[in-house]
């Protein structure tokens, strides 16, 4: 397969030699073909349909052709104007070599990321120190935070055991109080029941001056009767002269 011109405004056109035609014809139709010595089947390959701008991978691979294989009508001379360096990598490429200088890159990219990851190491070690000695006063800042947690809970306790003397007291001063309910209860219970054994007394005396007046009473009425009955035999007795029991004159 060669580029050839077909005219100046055209662009890159190729043609496919005969062997090149028959060898396709082959594949497209599933006959073998001998390469090197080796006879390929293509019948195996199943049919590509539908399958885009790009050659399917089992084509491809039998094909085994690439851009080195193609060389456009404008290119320069092959491999004329390249550098050495240049050079050497194609020759490193076609003898397997080329994984030297894959290695090399990947080493070199690997020592730059390397280097990078120091860098940003470094710089991170200059923040980490640069932090530490900003937060130098954490640590004393923890202590005085423990020990304000600790005077937070001593003061939790103590306003608690407050708040129970408070209740405490408060209920001492009931019972004070109550106590001082019953004592004045007691003392007014105890002056009512004196004041109901002075009424009882008092009644007693009472039952008895009542007695006394009764009796004087009766006396009175009786000296009144008898005081009657004296004027009765005063009077009878001013009548009579001369005693009828004695018979001495009046």
């Amino acid at each position: 397969m060669s580029p050839t011109s077909s005219s100046s405004t055209n662009s890159n056109r190729y043609t496919i030699s005969s062997s090149c035609v028959s060898c396709l014809s082959n594949v497209w139709s599933g006959d073998q073909e001998t390469i090197g010595g080796k006879v390929t089947t293509i019948s195996s390959v199943s049919t590509s349909k539908a399958f885009g701008n790009a050659v399917p991978d089992p084509i491809a691979r039998l094909l085994n052709v690439s851009e080195t294989n193609f060389q456009s009508q404008h290119d320069p001379s092959y491999w004329l104007v390249l550098s050495p360096g240049e050079v050497a990598k194609r020759l490193n490429k076609i003898v397997d070599l080329e994984i030297i200088d894959r290695v090399l890159a990947n080493v070199a990219s690997r020592i730059r990321r390397c280097r990078d990851r120091v860098e940003t190491a470094k710089e991170l070690l200059v923040q980490s120190r640069r932090d530490r000695e900003e937060l130098a006063w954490v640590p004393e800042a923890v202590d005085h935070h423990q020990r304000i947690v600790e005077l937070r809970d001593k003061v939790t306790d103590l306003s608690r055991r407050i708040a129970s003397a408070a209740s405490l007291l408060a209920e001492g001063r009931k019972l004070d109080s109550l106590r001082r309910d019953a004592r004045d209860a007691r003392l007014a219970l105890a002056t009512l029941v004196s004041r109901e054994t002075t009424i009882v007394e008092r009644d007693r005396m009472l039952q008895t001056m009542k007695q006394l007046y009764s009796d004087a009473k009766s006396y009175s009425e009786r000296c009144t009767s008898l005081q009657r009955e004296r004027e009765v035999i005063d009077a009878r007795l001013a009548k009579v002269s001369v005693c009828p029991l004695c018979g001495k004159k009046l």
